[in-house]
């Protein structure tokens, strides 16, 4: 039997060495022709992240959904698209929360 070495570089572990991968599909699965424009798309979408690099990520998403898309924490917000192109859920207030926090910004410093 090889005899092994510790650590093993191919399997670090430290948290700070480690990486996630996330991936998610999003579209029509049914491969046919359409001539609907929202139902003729499949996308496969990958993000990787040291694990450092991924809390920051983490807290930078979550502080846009506090600021944005307000939302109890016992039922967050999840990121669908169809939910975001149709303003629904947590999605239906957003273009004017944006447009006033525009606003705010840029006439009230």
């Amino acid at each position: 039997m090889a005899e092994r070495n510790y650590p093993n570089p191919v399997r670090p572990s430290k948290f700070e060495d480690r990486y996630r991968l996330y991936l998610d599909e999003s579209g029509d699965h049914v491969f046919r022709e359409t001539e609907e424009l929202a139902h003729r798309y499949l996308c496969l979408l990958g993000c990787w992240f040291r694990n450092p690099d991924y809390l920051k990520f983490h807290e930078a998403l979550e502080g846009f959904k506090t600021a944005y898309l307000p939302h109890h924490p016992d039922d967050p917000v999840i990121l669908h698209r169809d939910d975001m192109i149709n303003a629904r859920k947590a999605f239906k207030n957003l273009p004017m929360v944006l447009f006033e926090r525009s606003l705010t910004m840029n006439c009230c410093g």
